[in-house]
């Protein structure tokens, strides 16, 4: 989530420098437009720069809120107590996105993934508390056979007749009378169903298991195939964008050319300026998401490989058991 707040401020800033560069350029025609008020340009011509302008300064103060809201997201996410959300600090970005073309083998990052995913340690776990399960429930189809013993002190005395057992009971005291008794107790039920059941029951969770272990394997393979395509897809439009930049650029250095060689400026050549700035600025705008979303999916293949926090030296480390006595 983090990852996704940070390249999502980096396009952010860009969309500011872009809406501002844009900005500039409309004032620039808007100022052109006034100092020829009197010569070839009409009221009409300098309306249109006008509302251009004004639209494109709403435009940017969109923008520089937008870079202070995801600046606020950060902090919440970061939950730093030395920068608080309620604080007046602004987070920028500090690294430079890649914009340079990665190459990854898909049996090599399929590999790290299934050495890495939690999800496949803790199912494995599953399968060997099953296997044990099945152990058990396979003891339990075995005859039962129980050794039985018994031990006894007795009391011996001649006086029972007078009805007086005191001298009996201390007879017993003194063990000198033991009896003992020692026996076996074999058992089979008939049918023996309730075990069989649990051992059946045992046997499919097992199977189970394995099976959903398998199907996580596949999901983990599918994930990182998946974020590999996205990786070639966004390099792809990242290119294309460059290229639409570019395109853009030479078409409005065009028409500067020709407001150079004295064109008149008449409302469509106008319009026609106006609208090949907010062009450019618009195909600016798909470089910097495209930008946004390739490391975006790069931060997604890590994820899905299980090495997200490796991919961005973050370590995490077991606290040490605390034992009696201070040890």
């Amino acid at each position: 989530e983090l990852e996704e707040v940070y390249w999502a401020q980096v396009q952010s800033m860009e969309d500011v420098r872009i809406q501002e560069e844009l900005l500039n350029d409309t004032l620039e025609t808007a100022k052109l437009l006034f100092k020829r008020r009197f010569q070839d340009v009409t009221r009409v011509q300098i309306s249109q720069a006008n509302a251009s302008v004004e639209i494109r300064r709403a435009g940017l103060i969109r923008a520089r809120a937008r870079v202070r809201d995801l600046s606020d997201e950060l902090k919440r996410r970061m939950n730093d107590p030395g920068i608080p959300v309620t604080g007046a600090t602004l987070l920028l970005p500090a690294n430079d996105p890649l914009q340079l073309p990665v190459r990854f083998t898909l049996e090599d990052q399929i590999a790290t993934g299934l050495e890495n995913r939690l999800e496949l340690g803790q199912q494995q776990l599953r399968i060997d508390s099953t296997y044990i399960a099945a152990r058990v429930a396979k003891q339990n189809l075995l005859p039962q056979l129980n050794v039985t013993a018994g031990i006894a002190a007795l009391g011996v005395s001649d006086d029972l007749e007078s009805g007086n057992l005191g001298s009996a009971s201390e007879n017993q005291a003194d063990f000198d009378n033991i009896s003992y008794a020692v026996g076996l107790q074999f058992e089979i039920p008939i049918g023996n169903r309730a075990a069989r059941a649990g051992y059946r029951r045992s046997r499919l969770q097992q199977e189970q298991a394995i099976t959903q272990y398998a199907a996580l394997i596949d999901q983990v393979a599918f994930e990182i195939k998946q974020s590999l395509r996205e990786i070639e897809t966004t390099w792809e439009e990242m290119v294309a964008t460059r290229q639409a930049v570019f395109a853009n650029e030479d078409a409005l250095y065009a028409l500067r050319q020709r407001e150079e060689a004295n064109e008149p400026l008449t409302p469509e050549f106008v319009d026609r300026k106006l609208n090949q700035q907010e062009r450019l600025a618009e195909a600016r705008r798909a470089r910097a998401a495209a930008v946004s979303n390739y490391n975006n999916a790069i931060a997604r293949l890590e994820l899905r490989k299980g090495t997200l926090l490796r991919y961005n030296n973050v370590i995490m480390e077991e606290a040490g058991v605390q034992l009696a006595g201070g040890k």
